[in-house]
């Protein structure tokens, strides 16, 4: 599953001017912002404002929804020096496995590359990372006052290409069979910090956003958007845009994802590498203990019929 903190998502501004911080960096202007960068090379060797511009205009082409303002855009050679700014821009250090964050309210966003002089590849992790938080701030452009967090990350996901394994899928719909997903409000305004709980959090928003397209179709997103924008509540809007009850979202989604994947296929989903060394260790302890106790009981026969020998000894010498 994907890491929790693969991207995230900071509604508040920055504590420090980002630009203090990025004097080293080689600095690109272009006609969606500003770009300061290191390490990075676009995949078909466009200066980096070309790079920008045409991962903003994938984006929006997706959505159907354009970039409402500049953008500042910061491209760090690896994690490490990701981490190193934010720890300063944000007050804390990052989770070791943070690879973007994105500032709607700032329009800054910050990615990752793969290393020292990357070659950044569609598909690759940075461009993926690349497009979820340009989508970021595509998605708050407008004068929404507040977008779902699930929605937010979903939408965000789901425009990035975002490939979610087919095994973690039947998880999520075994989870799904079983009550065990999150409930829809519960994901409104945060997600759990842990691992595990946290990509499960991330991927089930990729798939309640996926089950919105696939019914209402790709425009429903933006429209969407639009009705946040004009400040219309996203369970008024959500009713506004499918026709749907949102008291019935929930129900038909938990019926849609667990029809997702075979019962057979969610059930192997929760058993892996781990699953099955654990249980070969109890299979193994189980052994042991069973011929221990036939040992036993073999050693208690042997001793009664010994006992028994001794006994009837004297008898047979008088």
């Amino acid at each position: 599953m994907m890491s929790a903190a693969l991207v995230i998502l900071a509604l508040a501004a920055p504590n420090a001017d980002p630009q203090r911080l990025l004097r080293d960096y080689d600095v690109a202007h272009g006609e969606v912002g500003v770009v300061y960068h290191r390490g990075w090379q676009s995949w078909r060797g466009e200066d980096m404002a070309a790079y920008i511009l045409r991962s903003v205009r994938r984006v929006e082409a997706t959505l159907g929804r354009e970039l409402s303002r500049p953008i500042s855009t910061v491209l760090t050679s690896n994690r490490e020096s990701l981490h190193e700014i934010l720890s300063k821009l944000i007050g804390r250090r990052p989770h070791d496995g943070l690879r973007g964050l994105a500032m709607p309210r700032s329009d800054w966003i910050f990615v990752a590359g793969d290393g020292s002089a990357s070659t950044v590849t569609r598909g690759g992790d940075s461009y993926v990372t690349l497009l979820h938080e340009i989508c970021h701030l595509v998605n708050h452009g407008g004068e929404a006052q507040a977008i779902p967090r699930w929605f937010d990350e979903g939408v965000c996901m789901w425009v990035s290409r975002n490939v979610i394994p087919p095994r973690d899928e039947a998880y999520l719909s075994g989870r799904a069979r079983i009550g065990g997903i999150y409930p829809v409000v519960d994901l409104e305004t945060d997600f759990p910090d842990l691992h595990l709980p946290g990509s499960i959090a991330y991927q089930q928003s990729q798939m309640m956003v996926t089950f919105l397209v696939e019914r209402d179709g790709p425009d429903a997103l933006a429209r969407l958007l639009g009705e946040l924008d004009a400040g219309t509540r996203f369970g008024d809007a959500y009713e506004v845009v499918s026709g749907h009850e949102w008291e019935s979202f929930e129900p038909q989604f938990v019926g849609w994802l667990s029809s997702r994947r075979s019962l057979l296929e969610a059930i192997a989903s929760f058993f892996n590498v781990w699953t099955i060394i654990a249980l070969l260790a109890l299979a193994a302890i189980a052994r042991s203990f069973y011929k221990s106790r036939k040992l036993l009981r073999q050693l208690e026969v042997e001793e009664r019929e010994s006992g028994r020998d001794a006994l009837s000894s004297p008898g047979e010498a008088s």
